[in-house]
């Protein structure tokens, strides 16, 4: 589903219509059907290793007819091993055919991450959810102007201490990066972190006054790193596209 309201434009996005969300799905398990049907297309079955030459006992093996069976049981096991790389292509294929319906890039063909929700958007910017290789998700937010960027979605910082000083917690879960109100910067909850419970503790609620809060479930935030995250601080080009660049 499409969440939106009348003045949502869907700004700086390419190939996405009011159906965006129901659009993105149908490519996928079309590309999904496409990948499969190749892959059975394509698939090889082992064959079955047989000898030319039989002995009973009693009788003389000569070693002309014994190289023979040896030779007959190497051109199976190597045929056999051609068959099963032919296979191991044909699901890389069915794979990354998949994967082409939900990846996102920016205007210069650069991958961006793979799109894991709908497309939505309320009175701001059109924002999407993306997930990287690396395993963190986070959301892109794509405004009227030249530039998509990640989105503060989720982006309250609460601290251990009554004055909003110390290491920065957050209340979302592990593995989500996101933009803080704070002071703008992109930070990352890593995705081993082991939640902790806040009390007595405080917060600088949308950037205003530090504020007393409790939290039940709060994990670490470091600053962001793409190297671990996948995901860059840098805004990324306008249109956007979802498919293949």
């Amino acid at each position: 589903m499409v969440y939106t309201n009348y003045r949502s434009n869907f700004y700086g996005l390419s190939n996405v219509n009011q159906i965006g969300s129901r659009e993105i799905k149908r490519n996928f398990c079309k590309a999904v059907l496409l990948g499969l049907s190749f892959f059975g297309a394509q698939i090889a079955f082992a064959g079955p290793v047989t000898v030319p030459n039989a002995f009973t006992s009693g009788t003389t093996a000569r070693a002309s007819e014994v190289n023979s069976n040896f030779s007959a049981i190497e051109t199976a096991v190597n045929d056999n091993d051609s068959r099963i790389s032919s296979n191991a292509n044909a699901v890389a294929a069915a794979i990354q055919g998949a994967r082409s319906a939900v990846a996102v890039f920016d205007s210069g063909g650069n991958e961006i991450g793979l799109l894991v929700t709908g497309i939505y958007s309320y009175d701001g910017p059109t924002r999407i959810s993306l997930l990287t290789d690396q395993g963190y998700v986070f959301t892109l937010s794509v405004g009227s102007g030249e530039i998509a960027q990640v989105s503060g979605i989720m982006a309250q910082l609460y601290y251990t201490t009554p004055d909003c000083s110390g290491l920065p917690y957050a209340g979302s879960s592990n593995g989500l990066v996101f933009r803080a109100r704070t002071d703008g910067a992109v930070y990352y909850v890593h995705r081993d972190s082991t939640p902790i419970s806040i009390v007595n503790g405080s917060t600088p609620y949308h950037g205003g006054p530090c504020n007393a809060v409790d939290l039940e479930h709060a994990w670490v935030v470091l600053p962001n790193d793409a190297a671990i995250t996948g995901v860059s601080d840098q805004p990324h080009p306008l249109p956007i596209k979802i498919g293949l660049p």
